[in-house]
């Protein structure tokens, strides 16, 4: 399997941004600027004062004075 780096992604967002694109393309393009910033579709995992999504590892803690 080939590695994903940040520069790899670079060069091919500003590949797809300087041509037409087909509407995969399109999906293809949002994906990899999605990845650049490093969005995660969370998968939101625990109970209590916490939960951890179980894609990136994000922890959210939760206020529970109310």
């Amino acid at each position: 399997m080939t590695a994903v780096t940040r520069e790899a992604l670079a060069v091919r967002i500003a590949d797809l941004e300087s041509r037409q694109r087909s509407i995969k393309e399109d999906f293809q393009l949002e994906a990899y600027r999605m990845l650049m910033r490093g969005d995660c579709l969370h998968d939101w995992a625990g109970e209590g004062n916490h939960r951890q999504c179980m894609r990136c590892g994000e922890i959210e803690y939760r206020d529970m004075s109310h």
